[in-house]
């Protein structure tokens, strides 16, 4: 396996460009966000979906990252029953989305980190 060097680091790291891990294909090395205290190596991903994302490696090579998202989406079920109308939707922020059918409230969506409803 190649090692290659972040930008401003002096420490090798396996290249894992071109790799297969799930439905993401590595393209690249990503800079790391600032909000990671750890300033672990990201790379840069390609959804079989289409969309990129930066990954960090351990998550790659841990298998808990194996899509950018969409294989969550693919496998909620469409409506999830949540709870009978009288209660008071006030306790729930805007990211749920909720629908009225048959007496009682279901939960049609809600928006996740990125801003993506699923």
């Amino acid at each position: 396996m190649n090692k290659v060097y972040r930008p401003g680091s002096k420490r090798p790291i396996n290249d894992l460009t071109g790799q297969r891990f799930g439905m993401l294909t590595v393209i690249g090395p990503a800079p790391t966000p600032d909000s990671d205290k750890y300033r672990r190596p990201y790379w840069e991903c390609r959804c079989d979906c289409g969309r990129v994302k930066a990954i960090a490696g351990q998550y790659l090579r841990s298998g808990s990252s194996k899509s950018c998202g969409c294989l969550l989406r693919q496998r909620r079920p469409k409506d999830i029953p949540a709870m009978k109308v009288e209660v008071d939707r006030t306790h729930f922020s805007d990211d749920w989305m909720f629908q009225e059918q048959g007496g009682k409230t279901l939960v049609k969506a809600f928006r996740t980190k990125e801003g993506d409803w699923i």
